[in-house]
């Protein structure tokens, strides 16, 4: 063994060449050890450069004293006056559990130790791309971040969502048709921890007898067949169409626990399908929802002969840029889509509900 004069580590490289493993060992700065063992996960070919089964391949690690000759060749770091850790005591931080998956360390969360990562509920895969292992480092970091396990977004949307229904004009319950269909049939997963969907329709007031909750249905077709058969067009005598009070009603009933709505890890939105003008203040109601945490979105239903009071129906959503006017065409509908896709899914790991974290 050579001795290291005025050094605090000792390199060894072994090397795997014509079916023979050749080690040799030098005398090497702590820095420079380092800097060659952060080699050992780097793309080489089609794998990395450091791996136990394959010809030529290259690994570098570092050791202090008598730890060169003792288990693995693990890198050790100088710390000035500090004395050096052993190899064996570097730990990493402990990365918990993995929802909706699972994790198994070589050597739990010692240096060297390589997790690997898999997910194991339907739909779920492992988010990085790619990124389904990492090692604990000399530092006692880890070569990377732990992944998650997550589902595609859409169709797997995470929120409570409230819709709010009133319709004059008969020529516009085809397109209200063509929401549910184009929306919520073809581009979200209901179920209890994905995407779940309450309504009613109004007028003057909200008419209780067309509200459904949340924990009356199991999935989307019921769903469907529920928001069907409950939310009919009842117009009043008045004609009178407050879409205000329907949403104050809606922050103060619809967002309850016993209705099924779920608790703050699920965003909560409200969706205003309407073909007419209101005669209340929706300005009043749609800050009240934001300042609520709703966010509030609106289908605006035009006619040729049954004009919109534009700048009203943007109040009621607080931004053109959730304000959708449909005539009968499903474009905005689509652009519905993208925009939730934006909002709910910019990172997948964000928008999983794991109930065991209650």
């Amino acid at each position: 063994m050579v001795q290291c004069t005025n050094q605090q580590s000792c390199q060894s490289v072994v090397r795997k060449h014509n079916g023979k493993t050749l080690i040799t060992k030098r005398c090497k700065q702590t820095t420079a050890c380092l800097n060659n063992m952060k080699q050992n996960l780097r793309p080489f070919g089609k794998s990395t450069q450091c791996n136990d089964d394959e010809i030529n391949s290259v690994c570098t690690c570092c050791c202090d004293k008598d730890n060169c000759n003792k288990g693995p060749l693990d890198c050790v770091k100088e710390q000035d006056t500090k004395p050096i850790k052993a190899a064996n005591d570097v730990t990493c931080q402990q990365q918990g559990v993995l929802p909706h998956g699972e994790a198994s360390c070589s050597d739990e969360n010692k240096q060297g130790s390589t997790c690997e990562f898999r997910c194991t509920s339907p739909n779920y895969s492992i988010y990085p791309s790619g990124a389904d292992k990492n090692q604990c480092g000399a530092n006692g970091q880890w070569s990377q971040p732990k992944p998650c396990c997550a589902r595609p977004c859409p169709p797997f949307f995470l929120f409570d969502a409230a819709i709010l229904h009133h319709v004059s004009d008969k020529r516009s319950y085809p397109v209200v048709q063509a929401i549910r269909i184009n929306v919520v049939r073809d581009n979200m997963d209901i179920n209890y921890d994905t995407g779940k969907l309450a309504g009613l329709f109004y007028n003057s007031e909200p008419v209780l007898e067309t509200q459904y909750n949340y924990n009356e249905y199991n999935d989307k077709t019921q769903l469907i067949q529920l928001a069907v058969e409950r939310v009919k067009p009842t117009n009043s005598e008045d004609a009178i169409v407050n879409t205000g009070r329907a949403m104050k009603y809606a922050i103060n009933n619809m967002y309850l626990a016993e209705m099924g709505a779920r608790d703050s890890r699920v965003p909560k939105i409200m969706v205003i399908i309407t073909d007419s003008n209101s005669d209340d203040n929706v300005k009043e109601a749609s800050d009240a929802a934001i300042q609520a945490g709703i966010t509030p979105y609106i289908f605006a239903i035009e006619h040729p002969d049954w004009p919109l009071n534009r700048t009203q129906m943007i109040e009621v959503a607080g931004t053109a840029d959730r304000t959708y006017f449909l005539a009968g065409e499903d474009a905005n509908m689509m652009k519905f889509v993208d925009d939730l896709t934006a909002s709910f899914c910019e990172n997948p790991c964000d928008h999983v509900l794991h109930e065991h974290e209650k």
